[in-house]
Protein backbone atom coordinates (compact mmCIF):
# COMPACT_ATOMS: atom_id res chain seq x y z
CA UNK A 1 0.00 0.00 0.00
CA UNK A 2 1.39 3.79 -0.77
CA UNK A 3 2.23 5.28 2.12
CA UNK A 4 0.76 8.83 1.72
CA UNK A 5 2.36 12.02 2.22
CA UNK A 6 0.64 13.21 4.95
CA UNK A 7 0.58 9.74 6.95
CA UNK A 8 5.10 10.17 6.84
CA UNK A 9 4.33 13.96 8.27
CA UNK A 10 2.52 12.78 10.87
CA UNK A 11 4.53 9.60 11.85
CA UNK A 12 7.75 11.52 11.79
CA UNK A 13 5.98 14.34 14.23
CA UNK A 14 4.52 11.80 16.79
CA UNK A 15 8.16 10.20 16.88
CA UNK A 16 9.67 13.96 17.48
CA UNK A 17 7.12 14.82 20.22
CA UNK A 18 8.62 11.97 22.01
CA UNK A 19 11.67 13.54 22.25
CA UNK A 20 13.05 16.27 24.94
CA UNK A 21 14.01 18.86 21.72
CA UNK A 22 11.59 17.10 19.15
CA UNK A 23 9.59 20.34 18.86
CA UNK A 24 12.70 22.76 17.93
CA UNK A 25 14.01 20.64 15.90
CA UNK A 26 10.22 20.25 14.13
CA UNK A 27 10.65 24.14 13.92
CA UNK A 28 14.23 23.34 12.03
CA UNK A 29 12.78 21.50 9.36
CA UNK A 30 9.82 23.25 8.87
CA UNK A 31 12.42 26.47 8.26
CA UNK A 32 14.09 24.46 6.01
CA UNK A 33 12.00 22.18 3.79
CA UNK A 34 8.75 23.84 4.16
CA UNK A 35 9.24 26.96 2.64
CA UNK A 36 8.71 29.74 5.43
CA UNK A 37 9.86 32.48 3.84
CA UNK A 38 9.77 35.32 7.12
CA UNK A 39 9.46 38.72 4.82
CA UNK A 40 6.82 36.79 2.70
CA UNK A 41 4.93 35.63 5.84
CA UNK A 42 5.86 38.80 7.45
CA UNK A 43 3.48 40.81 4.54
CA UNK A 44 0.94 38.26 3.79
CA UNK A 45 0.36 36.50 7.14
CA UNK A 46 1.52 38.87 10.24
CA UNK A 47 0.71 42.69 8.70
CA UNK A 48 -2.48 41.85 7.67
CA UNK A 49 -4.25 39.23 10.40
CA UNK A 50 -2.34 41.88 12.83
CA UNK A 51 -4.12 44.92 11.08
CA UNK A 52 -7.82 42.64 11.64
CA UNK A 53 -7.23 42.34 15.12
CA UNK A 54 -6.20 46.39 15.25
CA UNK A 55 -8.96 47.27 13.34
CA UNK A 56 -11.37 45.41 15.88
CA UNK A 57 -10.07 47.31 18.65
CA UNK A 58 -10.62 50.35 16.79
CA UNK A 59 -14.10 49.46 16.44
CA UNK A 60 -15.36 48.11 19.23
CA UNK A 61 -12.75 49.97 21.31
CA UNK A 62 -10.89 53.22 20.43
CA UNK A 63 -8.45 53.77 23.38
CA UNK A 64 -5.13 55.20 21.92
CA UNK A 65 -2.55 52.30 21.80
CA UNK A 66 0.11 53.73 23.77
CA UNK A 67 -2.08 53.89 26.66
CA UNK A 68 -2.83 49.82 26.45
CA UNK A 69 -0.97 46.53 27.24
CA UNK A 70 -1.62 43.63 24.75
CA UNK A 71 -1.18 40.47 25.53
CA UNK A 72 -0.52 37.98 22.69
CA UNK A 73 -0.46 34.00 23.08
CA UNK A 74 1.28 31.65 20.96
CA UNK A 75 4.72 33.65 20.26
CA UNK A 76 5.41 30.99 17.91
CA UNK A 77 8.78 31.33 15.91
CA UNK A 78 9.75 34.86 15.76
CA UNK A 79 8.51 37.59 17.85
CA UNK A 80 7.21 40.00 14.66
CA UNK A 81 4.18 40.32 16.38
CA UNK A 82 5.28 41.72 19.59
CA UNK A 83 7.59 43.73 17.58
CA UNK A 84 4.80 45.43 15.49
CA UNK A 85 2.62 46.20 18.09
CA UNK A 86 5.91 48.06 19.80
CA UNK A 87 6.24 49.98 16.10
CA UNK A 88 2.84 51.01 15.98
CA UNK A 89 2.85 52.84 19.35
CA UNK A 90 1.50 50.15 21.90
CA UNK A 91 2.38 51.08 25.43
CA UNK A 92 3.12 47.19 26.32
CA UNK A 93 3.15 43.85 24.60
CA UNK A 94 2.87 40.35 27.11
CA UNK A 95 3.75 37.74 24.36
CA UNK A 96 3.72 33.75 25.88
CA UNK A 97 3.95 30.54 24.21
CA UNK A 98 4.48 26.80 25.86
CA UNK A 99 7.82 26.62 23.79
CA UNK A 100 10.65 29.10 23.97
CA UNK A 101 11.74 29.50 20.14
CA UNK A 102 12.53 33.13 19.73
CA UNK A 103 16.20 33.62 19.93
CA UNK A 104 18.44 37.00 19.49
CA UNK A 105 19.12 36.28 15.81
CA UNK A 106 15.18 35.19 15.46
CA UNK A 107 14.85 39.25 16.72
CA UNK A 108 17.05 40.67 14.72
CA UNK A 109 16.08 39.10 11.47
CA UNK A 110 12.58 39.99 12.29
CA UNK A 111 13.35 43.67 12.93
CA UNK A 112 15.62 43.88 9.54
CA UNK A 113 12.23 42.60 7.55
CA UNK A 114 10.54 45.00 8.73
CA UNK A 115 12.83 47.42 8.28
CA UNK A 116 13.04 46.51 4.57
CA UNK A 117 9.19 47.06 4.10
CA UNK A 118 8.81 50.16 6.46
CA UNK A 119 6.81 51.95 4.16
CA UNK A 120 3.84 48.81 3.65
CA UNK A 121 4.16 49.03 7.23
CA UNK A 122 2.07 52.33 8.14
CA UNK A 123 -0.36 52.84 10.56
CA UNK A 124 -2.91 55.80 11.25
CA UNK A 125 -1.04 57.79 13.74
CA UNK A 126 2.90 56.54 13.08
CA UNK A 127 4.97 57.83 10.54
CA UNK A 128 7.63 55.65 8.44
CA UNK A 129 10.20 57.68 10.35
CA UNK A 130 8.68 56.37 13.48
CA UNK A 131 9.10 53.33 12.29
CA UNK A 132 12.81 53.73 11.24
CA UNK A 133 13.95 55.30 14.06
CA UNK A 134 12.32 52.61 16.54
CA UNK A 135 13.75 49.90 14.05
CA UNK A 136 17.72 51.39 14.52
CA UNK A 137 17.18 51.47 18.03
CA UNK A 138 16.68 47.63 18.69
CA UNK A 139 18.91 47.19 15.92
CA UNK A 140 21.56 48.54 18.68
CA UNK A 141 21.09 46.25 21.18
CA UNK A 142 23.48 43.00 21.75
CA UNK A 143 20.46 40.62 23.60
CA UNK A 144 17.30 39.39 23.01
CA UNK A 145 16.69 40.68 26.79
CA UNK A 146 17.98 44.21 25.46
CA UNK A 147 15.40 44.25 22.42
CA UNK A 148 12.68 43.14 24.99
CA UNK A 149 13.53 45.93 27.26
CA UNK A 150 13.49 48.43 24.80
CA UNK A 151 10.89 47.16 22.94
CA UNK A 152 8.55 47.10 25.82
CA UNK A 153 8.21 43.51 25.46
CA UNK A 154 7.84 40.73 27.97
CA UNK A 155 8.46 37.45 26.51
CA UNK A 156 7.36 34.99 28.57
CA UNK A 157 8.25 31.41 27.12
CA UNK A 158 7.27 28.64 28.76
CA UNK A 159 4.72 30.40 30.19
CA UNK A 160 2.95 28.65 33.37
CA UNK A 161 -0.55 27.26 32.67
CA UNK A 162 -2.24 29.15 35.28
CA UNK A 163 -0.14 32.42 33.69
CA UNK A 164 0.82 33.14 36.98
CA UNK A 165 3.85 35.52 35.42
CA UNK A 166 0.95 37.90 34.49
CA UNK A 167 -0.49 40.22 36.95
CA UNK A 168 -4.01 40.17 37.64
CA UNK A 169 -6.41 43.40 35.78
CA UNK A 170 -3.75 43.97 33.62
CA UNK A 171 -4.45 43.59 30.01
CA UNK A 172 -6.75 45.62 27.92
CA UNK A 173 -6.52 43.65 24.49
CA UNK A 174 -5.70 39.74 24.26
CA UNK A 175 -5.08 38.16 20.54
CA UNK A 176 -3.92 35.46 19.07
CA UNK A 177 -3.44 33.93 15.37
CA UNK A 178 -3.91 30.14 14.22
CA UNK A 179 -3.22 29.11 18.16
CA UNK A 180 -6.68 27.76 19.15
CA UNK A 181 -7.11 25.33 16.94
CA UNK A 182 -4.26 23.21 18.34
CA UNK A 183 -5.28 23.39 22.03
CA UNK A 184 -8.12 21.23 23.02
CA UNK A 185 -11.52 21.93 24.42
CA UNK A 186 -10.75 21.38 27.85
CA UNK A 187 -7.49 23.15 27.91
CA UNK A 188 -9.22 25.85 25.99
CA UNK A 189 -11.71 26.03 29.12
CA UNK A 190 -8.92 26.28 31.12
CA UNK A 191 -7.34 29.33 29.74
CA UNK A 192 -10.46 31.08 29.62
CA UNK A 193 -10.89 30.61 33.08
CA UNK A 194 -7.11 31.87 34.25
CA UNK A 195 -8.07 35.01 31.54
CA UNK A 196 -10.66 36.26 33.74
CA UNK A 197 -7.94 36.99 35.99
CA UNK A 198 -6.08 38.98 33.46
CA UNK A 199 -8.15 40.63 31.36
CA UNK A 200 -9.13 44.30 32.99
CA UNK A 201 -13.09 44.42 32.98
CA UNK A 202 -14.11 45.51 29.46
CA UNK A 203 -11.20 44.48 27.79
CA UNK A 204 -10.99 43.43 24.24
CA UNK A 205 -10.49 40.08 23.01
CA UNK A 206 -9.63 38.99 18.97
CA UNK A 207 -8.87 35.51 17.70
CA UNK A 208 -8.26 34.82 14.64
CA UNK A 209 -8.71 30.46 14.21
CA UNK A 210 -7.57 28.17 11.42
CA UNK A 211 -10.25 25.47 11.37
CA UNK A 212 -8.49 23.61 8.23
CA UNK A 213 -6.69 20.26 8.18
CA UNK A 214 -3.19 21.63 9.09
CA UNK A 215 -1.64 18.02 7.18
CA UNK A 216 -3.22 19.50 3.80
CA UNK A 217 -0.95 22.74 3.67
CA UNK A 218 2.05 20.11 3.40
CA UNK A 219 -0.01 17.74 1.11
CA UNK A 220 -2.03 19.86 -1.53
CA UNK A 221 -4.26 16.93 -2.66
CA UNK A 222 -6.08 16.66 -0.07
CA UNK A 223 -9.12 18.22 1.15
CA UNK A 224 -9.20 21.48 3.31
CA UNK A 225 -11.05 19.71 5.81
CA UNK A 226 -9.47 16.04 5.16
CA UNK A 227 -9.44 15.63 8.56
CA UNK A 228 -12.90 15.21 9.24
CA UNK A 229 -13.31 11.87 7.98
CA UNK A 230 -11.64 10.30 10.65
CA UNK A 231 -13.32 9.16 14.22
CA UNK A 232 -11.82 11.10 17.50
CA UNK A 233 -10.01 7.43 17.95
CA UNK A 234 -8.40 7.66 14.62
CA UNK A 235 -7.32 11.19 14.76
CA UNK A 236 -5.81 10.65 18.17
CA UNK A 237 -3.45 8.20 16.53
CA UNK A 238 -2.55 10.61 13.98
CA UNK A 239 -2.20 13.66 15.49
CA UNK A 240 -2.80 12.99 19.05
CA UNK A 241 0.47 14.88 20.17
CA UNK A 242 2.13 18.16 20.89
CA UNK A 243 3.25 18.91 17.78
CA UNK A 244 0.90 18.11 15.17
CA UNK A 245 -2.37 18.06 17.29
CA UNK A 246 -5.53 19.78 15.82
CA UNK A 247 -8.88 20.05 17.70
CA UNK A 248 -10.92 19.92 14.73
CA UNK A 249 -13.93 22.27 16.56
CA UNK A 250 -16.56 24.24 14.29
CA UNK A 251 -17.21 28.26 14.52
CA UNK A 252 -20.36 27.45 16.63
CA UNK A 253 -17.89 25.10 18.73
CA UNK A 254 -15.60 28.52 19.40
CA UNK A 255 -18.52 30.59 19.80
CA UNK A 256 -19.92 28.60 22.58
CA UNK A 257 -16.76 28.16 24.70
CA UNK A 258 -15.90 31.81 24.78
CA UNK A 259 -19.58 32.18 25.51
CA UNK A 260 -18.92 30.59 28.95
CA UNK A 261 -16.96 33.32 29.95
CA UNK A 262 -16.97 36.22 27.80
CA UNK A 263 -19.57 38.32 25.94
CA UNK A 264 -19.25 36.83 22.36
CA UNK A 265 -19.76 40.30 20.16
CA UNK A 266 -18.97 39.29 16.66
CA UNK A 267 -17.81 35.79 15.07
CA UNK A 268 -16.91 36.79 11.38
CA UNK A 269 -17.08 33.20 9.35
CA UNK A 270 -14.76 33.23 6.39
CA UNK A 271 -15.76 30.67 3.48
CA UNK A 272 -12.86 28.62 2.66
CA UNK A 273 -12.34 29.76 -1.53
CA UNK A 274 -9.38 26.81 -2.14
CA UNK A 275 -10.60 23.52 -3.54
CA UNK A 276 -13.53 21.37 -2.43
CA UNK A 277 -14.25 20.24 0.64
CA UNK A 278 -14.53 16.56 1.39
CA UNK A 279 -17.76 14.75 0.56
CA UNK A 280 -20.41 14.33 2.90
CA UNK A 281 -20.86 10.85 2.35
CA UNK A 282 -16.87 10.18 4.04
CA UNK A 283 -16.77 13.07 6.45
CA UNK A 284 -16.62 10.28 10.56
CA UNK A 285 -20.69 9.43 10.62
CA UNK A 286 -20.53 11.18 14.23
CA UNK A 287 -19.42 14.27 12.98
CA UNK A 288 -21.85 14.38 10.24
CA UNK A 289 -24.44 15.59 12.81
CA UNK A 290 -23.21 19.10 11.89
CA UNK A 291 -25.32 21.54 10.24
CA UNK A 292 -23.63 21.77 6.47
CA UNK A 293 -22.81 25.76 6.61
CA UNK A 294 -20.22 25.05 9.20
CA UNK A 295 -18.31 22.48 6.27
CA UNK A 296 -17.66 25.72 4.42
CA UNK A 297 -15.98 27.44 7.43
CA UNK A 298 -12.16 27.64 7.01
CA UNK A 299 -11.50 30.55 9.43
CA UNK A 300 -12.56 32.45 12.44
CA UNK A 301 -12.39 35.85 14.01
CA UNK A 302 -14.12 35.68 17.69
CA UNK A 303 -14.23 39.37 19.03
CA UNK A 304 -15.33 39.51 22.44
CA UNK A 305 -15.43 41.36 25.70
CA UNK A 306 -14.85 40.73 29.23
CA UNK A 307 -18.29 41.97 31.06
CA UNK A 308 -18.70 43.22 34.86
CA UNK A 309 -19.97 39.68 36.04
CA UNK A 310 -17.31 37.87 34.72
CA UNK A 311 -16.49 35.22 37.49
CA UNK A 312 -12.88 34.67 38.21
CA UNK A 313 -11.17 32.00 39.83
Amino acid sequence: MELKRWWMKALFQKFLSMLPMGAHVNSAISRMFAGHDSRVDLLTKIVPNLKRHLQAWDIYKGKRLDEITVLEIGTGWDLNTALLLHLWGVREVITVDIVRYVSFRHAVRGIRAIGEYIDRLKMPGVSGNEIESRCENLLRCRTLREITQKGNIRYIAPVSKPYREIESNLVDFWLSTAVFEHIAPADIERILQHMMRVLKTGALVSHIIDLKDHFAYFDRRLPYNHFLRFSEEAWEFWAGNSIAYTNRLFARNYESLFSKYLKVIELVRVEEKQGEPLPMELIDEELRQTPVEEFRIGEVQLVAKKHQEAVII
